[in-house]
């Protein structure tokens, strides 16, 4: 059995590993016995070099490379890449982190993480290995190229050939040619254009969703795709993704119309913050002009907000993509992290996980100078000793309230916060309401429907609640406002049938903006007598558009929030872990509400909120020296 090879030490903090491959292999045995070199280098003195960017999956080390005559183990998958590199006869430097870093020691592991960042940053070109290639990613690998060219030199036929090759996908799956294992008929399917992507071979592969490959393309200089024999470059498959997604944001600035490019938003997001910004990163609201309620768009300029999308929502964002262990969702953002400047402690697997995430918490609050991270604590906690103001990012579904650009619940203040020297939080506001009562989704249809009011103006309020920025998008201005509440009682008409009185979801059809008629519903929902009424609502929704839209966004408020009312009768939609007595506050410079929980002169944080009557300063106090210090726990 050959001799399990044991790494160098490393010289100093400012040298790294770099692979060379060795060409002395006959092409029968080059899976089996790939021959490297380990050589250190210094940062200040970098020969040329690739870095490789690859998904670890989780997988455990199953194969090996011969380094010095040794076994060097490695898993399947950077197995695959090294073979087709070494076939590529590639004779210059590699930098493959599970190999260039000694996995085994936490010293060393901690400071490499530091000068990661510096690492791809350096690199002649990033090589992302999705994996290995098959006829159908073969085939979504030349669609993608041929986008590029006609992106290249005639960006308006773009959008014609994607919504080509996306009904060309879907009559493939329909016809029962496209066999990936999902079944052919589901009652809600949760996104119809997963049925229709041209490139799923491509955009699902799991480097997409996993969060150290993101620091990887984000400090890239130059980046490549290689899937298999073929390849597009990252600048290629960015403007494909520019153009089939420019004006079809529809409901928040970090979804675009199928998953298929949700990675590219990502991306440049975190860019924009590093100095590469577009105007798309800066919209926040839009529907085209030939749809119902277009044209509209919103943006932070446009709501006279000085107050940009600070880092804590690209952070919180980053941090949905997956990990191979609980530490990964900062350590793997950490050099994105430093190049915003936030002071961070040095990475430090010895430490515990909720240490790590709260330290990250209060560097990112202090850096911001805002506690805008608070909107993100998560629905379900997973890590019972953290503090419930820092998001636990281990659970990926968290209270989502959107359109806090547009809200000014402490009118101008400024956020006042303070942390002792302990790491508690304090901040300051005053008590507002109380949530006295909390229903399900179905008890508020009713409401409406019946004229069970026990609020003022119940339609404008479910609707402004459950629609939110669109609902502020259209406010101002008085005729648009009554048509959007016909169609948003129109809506409630519809899909009341559908609504349980044990549920708090509803049925998603899909994304709200695209033509209903291309979905052919009626093919995909399910034929099962047992769920008659439910097929023909979704077809009811599906005949006008603008039910389409009001359904997809509240489809997406409502999965993991309530409804309830104050004791003053206002409506509000907050956590579904939220309690009746629940306080709701309002803090200096915030743009939500936020709900908390008293605890023996301490306060625990349940979830940000949105409470109609109350968004625009209307119960903001005139004076500052009468907010109430709340220490959060």
């Amino acid at each position: 059995m050959t001799e399990k090879y044991s790494h160098h030490p490393i010289k100093d903090s400012r040298h790294i590993r770099l692979l060379k491959l060795l060409q002395n292999n006959s092409p029968s045995d080059v899976e089996e016995c790939i021959e490297c070199q380990l050589v250190q280098v210094s940062l200040d003195a970098l020969p040329t070099y690739f870095a490789v960017s690859y998904a670890w999956e989780s997988q455990t080390p199953t194969r090996f490379v011969l380094c010095e005559g040794k076994a060097l183990w490695i898993t399947a998958n950077c197995a695959a890449a090294l073979s087709f590199f070494h076939y590529q006869e590639v004779e210059t430097f590699l930098w493959v982190d599970s190999i260039c870093i000694n996995q085994i020691s936490l010293e060393e592991r901690s400071q490499q993480v530091t000068i990661m960042g510096e690492i791809y940053e350096r690199a002649i070109n990033v090589l992302i290995w999705l994996g290995e290639g098959d006829a159908r990613s073969d085939l979504d690998m030349k669609r993608l190229n041929e986008l590029a060219t006609l992106a290249a030199w005639s960006p308006d036929q773009v959008q014609a050939r994607y919504q080509e090759l996306q009904q060309s996908r879907y009559l493939e799956y329909s016809a029962g040619y496209h066999t990936d294992g999902v079944p052919r008929t589901v009652l809600f399917p949760e996104s119809l254009t997963g049925f229709r992507n041209p490139t799923a071979s491509i955009t699902n592969r799991s480097w997409f969703n996993r969060i150290w490959t993101l620091q990887e393309i984000v400090l890239a200089r130059h980046a490549v795709l290689i899937c298999g024999s073929e390849s597009i470059s990252w600048d290629d498959l960015s403007s494909i993704g520019d153009i089939v997604t420019q004006g079809d944001a529809s409901s928040g600035f970090t979804q675009y119309p199928g998953d298929e490019f949700h990675r590219l938003r990502v991306v440049n997001m975190l860019r924009g913050y590093l100095g590469i910004r577009t105007k798309q990163d800066q919209i926040l609201y839009r529907l085209p002009d030939e749809h119902p309620f277009g044209p509209i768009e919103m943006s932070v300029a446009q709501t006279g907000d000085s107050r940009n999308i600070g880092i804590a929502t690209h952070f919180f964002v980053a941090t949905t993509l997956e990990g191979s262990e609980p530490r990964d969702k900062i350590y793997g953002l950490y050099a994105i992290l430093q190049r915003y400047g936030i002071q961070l402690k040095k990475p430090d697997y010895e430490k515990s996980v909720s240490e790590i995430y709260r330290e990250t918490a209060e560097a990112i609050i202090k850096h911001d100078s805002s506690l805008e991270l608070l909107y993100y604590i998560s629905t379900t906690r997973v890590l019972a000793d953290l503090p419930s103001w820092v998001p636990d990012t281990l659970n990926g579904w968290f209270s989502w309230i959107p359109g806090f650009e547009f809200t000014t619940p402490s009118k101008d203040s400024t956020e006042r916060f303070e942390f002792s020297s302990g790491g508690e939080l304090s901040i300051f506001g005053v008590s507002v309401d109380t949530v006295a009562v909390i229903q399900q989704f179905r008890v508020w249809i009713d409401f409406v429907l019946n004229k069970g009011y026990i609020f003022e103006d119940p339609l404008g309020a479910f609707c402004m609640v459950t629609l939110q920025e669109m609902a502020l998008a259209f406010h101002a201005d008085q005729r648009k406002w009554e048509r959007l509440l016909g169609f948003f009682s129109s809506w409630i008409t519809v899909i009341a049938p559908a609504v349980t009185q044990s549920t708090n979801h509803i049925p998603n059809t899909g994304h709200s903006d695209e033509d209903p008629n291309s979905h052919k519903i009626e093919e995909v929902v399910s034929e099962d007598d047992n769920y008659a009424e439910e097929r023909r609502i979704l077809l009811e929704l599906a005949e006008v558009r603008a039910n389409l839209t009001i359904h997809q966004i509240v489809s997406q408020r409502g999965n993991y929030n309530r409804l309830f009312a104050t004791a003053s009768g206002r409506l509000g939609i907050a956590s579904a872990h939220l309690q009746q007595g629940a306080q709701v506050f309002l803090y200096s410079g915030m743009r939500l509400p936020m709900i908390l929980r008293s605890e023996g002169g301490l306060y625990r944080l349940i979830s940000a909120a949105w409470v109609h009557g109350v968004m625009s300063g209307e119960l903001w106090l005139n004076s500052q020296d009468d907010l109430m210090k709340l220490t959060i726990v």
